[in-house]
């Protein structure tokens, strides 16, 4: 197809304002696969009336769709634009959109930016064309010189959206003859004394219910082309040439478009659901599934927080749609524990509050530190730790009284903590544990103790054990 000898672009930038909800086509590369097959030339349908347009791409042997844009240039129901382009070579039997004609867009329609999309790969290249308020259709076609998923055309874009029709020489020719023919079946008409009936109304109808109702009225059921929308059920009648209404000659053919079902399958909206319910949903529509986790303060843990392409998207059956899922709020990042030494009571509690740390106060006896002064904590300053992590702070009793009866503490690293604490409790010791995560050391593993091990401390004191919950989430 001539288009694979584009340039594909990287970059979609604003183009001209057009109105809001315009239809673009855009081609879209399928590969080299199946390029060495017999191709077929577009026709030229530009400018013809949308019935006409559609026999002669049928004729070349392709499927249609149509499009309708508003387009002050082109007369309503005339093709303005299709895709592909004319002269292109395509594979026989793919699909063509021809983009119709609806006449002047309402003065209070929105407007956008019509942006262009070639080169960019197909999920990207719609989601800018929804963003802007447009809707995309795709359709599929061989080539071998641009990547597969990739567009490497589209219509209307930033330099045919200002097309107009083509002039003819000699318009005062075909005036002259136009007003001939029309003189001669009027006088043949009155000779012939043939009758005239109104067409009926068969939009909404059946094809054999649109064909009976004709046939009554005295007419003939002509061509029947079809139209893929979502607006009609498939099967039923969307348009008909000519219009309701409009008086013809009997025996006169009615031709009709029939609506198809849309291509490919459409996108199905999962965003807020469990991520296993929104999966089930796209596996049934016929679509794979990817799923990544990602921060969100505001999704709650498990649910589908974004998707692409995004709901409502047509794609191939089959096509892989991309899930964010929510794993909750971001934690917060590890801290240091302050060096508490010195310190009373009051300023260690406020040390650790600045760094997100709480404080569980304990007393020890001290011939050295002053009394109600920090003597010792547990971790100790430096060890890295996470917010809201306790930390046993030792406050100074002063020197021990004489009956104060002691005993030495027993080394409990390496055991586990019930070990640990039958241990200490079986030394004469009350014990405290505080749990820290740590690389190096297994689950439910003393690491570190305080007072340290052979130290003598106060009968019924308490030491502290850190224990480890194993590698950091």
């Amino acid at each position: 197809m001539d288009e694979t000898r584009q340039m594909p672009r990287t970059q979609a930038s604003a183009g001209p304002v057009v109105p809001s909800g315009l239809h673009v086509a855009l081609l879209v590369s399928k590969g080299p696969g199946g390029a060495g097959g017999s191709l077929a030339e577009v026709p030229d349908a530009t400018g013809m009336r949308q019935a006409d347009a559609i026999e002669a791409l049928q004729k070349a042997g392709f499927e249609v769709e149509v499009l309708r844009n508003a387009n002050p240039a082109f007369a309503e129901g005339t093709v303005s634009h299709q895709l592909p382009t004319a002269g292109s070579a395509a594979s026989p039997g793919s699909l063509a959109s021809l983009i119709v004609s609806s006449g002047p867009a309402p003065e209070e329609v929105a407007k956008t930016a019509l942006p262009d999309v070639v080169g960019k790969p197909v999920a990207e290249a719609t989601a800018v064309l929804e963003a802007a308020g447009l809707k995309p259709s795709v359709l599929e076609e061989f080539s071998p010189t641009v990547p597969a998923g990739t567009v490497f055309a589209q219509e209307p874009n930033p330099r045919t959206i200002g097309r107009v029709p083509a002039k003819k020489g000699k318009g005062w020719l075909w005036a002259l003859l136009a007003l001939l023919v029309v003189v001669i079946a009027a006088a043949a008409l009155f000779f012939m004394g043939g009758e005239q009936v109104v067409v009926p109304d068969v939009t909404g109808m059946t094809v054999e219910e649109a064909e009976t109702v004709l046939t009554d009225a005295g007419l003939t059921l002509g061509r029947e082309s079809e139209e893929p929308t979502e607006e009609f059920e498939p099967g039923l009648v969307i348009s008909q040439t000519p219009v309701a209404g409009e008086s013809v000659s009997e025996g006169s053919r009615v031709d009709i478009v029939v609506a198809r079902p849309l291509a490919g399958v459409e996108v199905p909206d999962v965003v807020g659901l469990p991520v296993d319910d929104a999966s089930e949903r796209l596996l049934e529509a016929g679509l794979a599934v990817r799923a990544e986790e990602v921060f969100s303060a505001d999704v709650e843990e498990g649910l589908v927080v974004d998707q692409s392409p995004r709901p409502g998207t047509r794609v191939e059956e089959g096509a892989e749609i991309a899930l964010s899922v929510s794993q909750g709020p971001e934690p917060a990042a590890n801290v240091e524990v302050p060096d508490l030494s010195g310190m009373t009571q009051a300023e260690a509690e406020d040390a650790l509050a600045d760094v997100g740390l709480t404080a569980s106060i304990l007393r020890a006896f001290s011939e050295t530190v002053p009394v109600d002064e920090v003597v010792s904590q547990a971790p100790s300053r430096g060890t890295i730790v996470a917010p809201e992590t306790r930390v046993a702070v030792f406050l100074s009793r002063g020197p021990a009284p004489a009956d104060v009866t002691t005993a030495e503490v027993p080394d409990v690293e390496g055991l586990q903590r019930d070990a640990a604490r039958t241990a200490l409790e079986g030394a004469g010791f009350e014990v405290e544990v505080i749990e820290l995560a740590n690389t190096m050391v297994p689950a439910g593993e003393v690491f570190g103790q305080l007072p340290a091990a052979g130290e003598l401390a106060a009968e019924g004191s308490t030491v502290v054990i850190l224990v480890s919950t194993g590698p950091a989430e």
